[in-house]
């Protein structure tokens, strides 16, 4: 078996992701913006590795990292990460203590949250960094246009709340059809017009995500919201993105075992496939628990010496099983690739959520468990 830096993880299994393309993706969205940047490390950045991520982006100068949750933006602030961070998701009011205290900036669409914070404030005698988000047609977290103004009065009228910002999201920037997120924007537009007509407009008006950024430059104000673009990760649709921008993750393993086997053995639960006669059957150490799921069989394909070749019978929990083809001279310890390129081959994560089940490429990263290491190239 051939020698590999991956074994002091103890598997034979790794994602790689290249820091040096990263920057290079941060820097060519960063060009075509032409405005601020945030940069989304929300679920692990995409899969990606979140405090590795979030420290490259710090280093190319974005304005701010987004976080789902509190814990995502307290882990990157033990990691030393000094950026600010925009919680992007909904959070209890529960929760807005330790968001104030711990100096995070967050989104303000309810009622509650306007009492609250300012009780918190004024208690702690701390002050607090507030978005105040629109919904212009998400249905998710956000106040309805025709309550924009006074709840944006509200947050600039107390002093220990810094009116930081006013945003909303597209539902659908990536669509052909672009008519429904030209309504956003219009509805958006007509809140942010009313708050500079009284003068409240705040220095942070953001609603571009990744297609609205590739997309729509009138939409990308004073800061973007770039998502799994930065990773490379392409969205569904027309939304082309700089050519300098290139995938960073390629996940990997080696080929721990090879058999030989006879005809009609059964390969893996439920015997579902039997062998042909002499077929040679390796193991990938890549099983359902590493993100690898158990679809319908004859459906998922890896790398094995630049070529395509198929996994035979149920994905286990921590392994699978490939048939490799007569021609190929393979050996125990060859790299095999998931997703990545080998020779002329590729295999995109795009391509295995249609195959899996008909959804997008992000799916499929932000389920590689933390238990598949991350090496980091730079």
């Amino acid at each position: 078996m051939s020698e590999s830096p991956y074994d002091i993880y103890g598997r034979n299994t790794w994602a790689e992701i290249d820091l040096a393309q990263l920057r290079v993706n941060i820097n060519a969205l960063s060009d075509l913006a032409g405005t601020k940047m945030l940069v989304i490390v929300k679920a692990n950045a995409y899969g990606h590795g979140m405090v590795e991520c979030a420290r490259t982006a710090e280093e190319c100068g974005v304005h701010m990292l987004g976080t789902a949750t509190i814990g995502e933006a307290l882990l990157l602030r033990e990691n030393g990460i000094k950026t600010d961070i925009l919680l992007v998701a909904a959070y209890a009011p529960d929760e807005i203590e330790t968001i104030i205290k711990a100096g995070l900036h967050f989104p303000v669409w309810l009622e509650e949250h306007l009492t609250l914070i300012d009780h918190i404030t004024k208690t702690l005698g701390i002050k607090a960094h507030a978005h105040l988000k629109i919904d212009s047609g998400m249905g998710r977290i956000g106040v309805f246009p025709e309550q924009s103004l006074r709840f944006a009065r509200y947050l600039n009228d107390h002093d220990h709340i810094i009116f930081e910002g006013v945003y909303s999201h597209f539902h659908s920037a990536d669509d052909d059809d672009l008519t429904t997120t030209k309504d956003q924007l219009e509805i958006f537009e007509a809140c942010i017009k009313e708050l500079e007509d009284h003068k409240i407009r705040p220095p942070l008006v953001h609603m571009a995500n990744s297609p609205g950024l590739l997309r729509l430059a009138e939409s990308r104000f004073d800061m973007v919201r770039s998502g799994k673009i930065t990773y490379g990760e392409p969205h569904e649709g027309p939304c082309d993105m700089p050519s300098a921008i290139k995938p960073i993750l390629q996940w990997k393993a080696k080929l721990v075992s090879i058999k030989t086997f006879p005809k009609d053995h059964p390969i893996s639960y439920g015997a579902h496939y039997k062998t042909y006669e002499g077929e040679h059957i390796g193991i990938v150490p890549v099983g359902h628990a590493d993100g690898w799921h158990r679809v319908p069989r004859g459906v998922n394909k890896v790398l094995l010496h630049g070529e395509r070749v198929s996994v035979m019978g149920t994905v286990c929990m921590d392994q699978c099983m490939i048939s490799i083809p007569p021609h190929i001279d393979a050996k125990i310890g060859d790299e095999i690739v998931l997703i990545g390129k080998q020779g002329k081959e590729t295999i995109t994560d795009k391509e295995i959520g249609e195959e899996w089940w008909g959804t997008n490429n992000y799916e499929v990263i932000t389920n590689i468990p933390a238990r598949v290491p991350r090496i980091y190239l730079r």
